[in-house]
């Protein structure tokens, strides 16, 4: 076999375990396979095992490594004039910014040059990311709610003629995150459901977490703090299983807050702690200033950590 058929080889048998959830198995195909790539001066397919080595770094949580890859594959696309993975590579930089706390006209403009590289090589499906994501970012960073709902419409209509279930599933959930920002509860319950049935519908482990945090969240601004718990912890349950340290803490703070609420306080400061401990390990600080001050209304101080609990 040929190197550049070896290297195609270890790329179709990575994309196999992506598609798993075998995230170790995946990237050392994908190693494999950009090794053999550059080797044989494939460079597209070089740049695009990049692409998918930040991918499988991002569903890890090993976001150092998952910017190494992305800027890798900019890199090669920009030298030797390919465009595999190029917008989508922009696309997730950007999104990794906006975690950094980026200033958000910078991210803005991350996401729009992805956008607009999108449009020229007609990546629907990364059009479809980048209006989604544009949309979050308005109301996230600017509570601009005209424009996030712009993006969304267009995300959305670009997946439904494409009948793209994963972005649509995607785009679902999101809009059950916002309609709770929005206080349009109903909105939030229907937008959480579609998300899920489309995620049990492919199989997609990692939306199925995605759409039960939403869900819960949804129902733990309703007031009903028994359905929000239940949906948290199925939440958690899944990112775990899934080797997701970020989605676990941010779905095991959100235990912290309801078990708060529902005045059992022990369960709700061991949730916190349990929340702490990920964040520390896997040197991700977005949820820290959430850590704090669920530690300040447990009565624990704002500086409450880990080690402050009784092993």
């Amino acid at each position: 076999m040929s190197g550049r058929a070896a290297a195609w080889a270890e790329f179709l048998l990575g994309d196999i375990a992506d598609l798993r959830g075998q995230y170790a198995d995946a990237d050392q195909r994908y190693d494999r396979s950009e090794a053999g790539a550059r080797a044989a001066s494939e460079w597209g397919l070089a740049a695009l095992t990049a692409y998918r080595r930040g991918r499988v770094a991002s569903a890890q949580g090993r976001f150092t490594a998952a910017e190494e890859h992305f800027n890798r594959c900019v890199q090669t696309c920009e030298e030797r004039a390919v465009a595999e993975g190029w917008a989508g590579s922009l696309l997730s930089l950007a999104w990794m910014a906006r975690l950094r706390d980026a200033p958000p006209d910078s991210v803005r403009t991350g996401l729009e040059r992805a956008l607009e590289r999108a449009q020229e090589t007609g990546d629907a499906q990364i059009q479809s990311a980048a209006h989604r994501q544009l949309g979050f970012l308005a109301w996230d960073r600017f509570r601009d709610r005209a424009d996030a709902q712009h993006h969304y419409d267009a995300a959305h209509a670009i997946s439904t003629e494409r009948q793209e279930a994963k972005e649509l599933g995607a785009i679902e959930g999101e809009l059950g995150y916002l309609a709770s920002e929005w206080g349009d509860l109903d909105a939030a319950e229907e937008h959480s459901w579609r998300s899920i049935e489309i995620a049990r519908r492919i199989g997609d482990a990692h939306l199925l977490a995605s759409a039960y945090w939403n869900l819960g969240r949804a129902l733990q601004r309703r007031g009903d703090l028994d359905g929000a718990e239940h949906w948290h912890g199925r939440s958690r349950d899944q990112q775990q299983l899934l080797g997701n340290p970020t989605g676990e803490a941010v779905a095991e703070l959100s235990l912290a807050q309801v078990r708060r609420l529902q005045g059992r306080a022990e369960e709700a400061r061991e949730s916190l702690v349990a929340a702490q401990r990920l964040v520390e390990a896997h040197g991700f600080g977005e949820l820290r200033d959430d850590l704090a001050q669920e530690a300040q209304a447990q009565g624990l101080g704002r500086e409450a950590g880990p080690e402050s609990h009784p092993d």
